[in-house]
């Protein structure tokens, strides 16, 4: 794992580890096919009645608006992480394949991800102390993205946050990367972005 991650970003960036690592192990037992479905959630429910993951809480983070999941049924507001959809056993190594939700990611060389909420998303802090940090307080969590690749490698990807409140986290995806004609598409809990 590479970044310089603290507190609840280790706790992300190991999660992204082990669910990308699921995705693999599924891929494995599925002709080299990545679970697909309409939502980072219907991706997520295939992993756990599929027993690759056994623990509904994996998929979840503390975040505003978001809740522990109580059963093995997952809902949107359980989900805490989004998926790329398309990969398969050609797809480079270096693909992101899952992230902390919460930004849009530019599937191109040197693609960026550029936060959608305002304050960004902070994760693994509780909403009392991510609000004293942004008015003013001690606490000052790093921005930037959680986020594991084909190969399993899970790294925290620090970014620059604009004084509108949103940010943006460069080179998510490498400069060298080629799709190779196949087209990737980013799912959220709640559907396609």
């Amino acid at each position: 794992m590479r970044g310089n991650p603290t507190g609840g970003d280790t706790t992300a960036m190991e999660t992204t580890r082990q669910i990308a690592l699921a995705l693999a192990h599924y891929a494995d037992d599925h002709g080299g096919k990545y679970p697909a479905g309409s939502s980072s959630t219907d991706v997520f429910q295939k992993l756990l009645d599929g027993n690759y993951v056994t623990n509904p809480a994996t998929f979840y983070l503390l975040m505003p608006g978001k809740t522990q999941p109580t059963s093995t049924h997952l809902l949107a507001q359980n989900v805490c992480y989004d998926v790329t959809v398309g990969v398969d056993g050609n797809s480079p190594d270096t693909l992101p394949v899952v992230f902390v939700t919460g930004f849009r990611l530019e599937y191109q060389p040197n693609g960026q991800a550029v936060s959608l909420t305002r304050p960004f998303p902070i994760y693994g802090y509780s909403a009392e102390s991510s609000m004293k940090w942004l008015t003013g307080g001690d606490l000052a969590p790093v921005f930037g993205l959680a986020v594991a690749d084909k190969s399993g490698e899970a790294q925290f990807r620090p970014g620059t946050l604009g004084a509108d409140g949103f940010g943006s986290v460069p080179n998510v995806i490498p400069g060298d990367f080629d799709a190779h004609g196949t087209t990737y598409r980013q799912l959220t809990p709640g559907g396609p972005l």
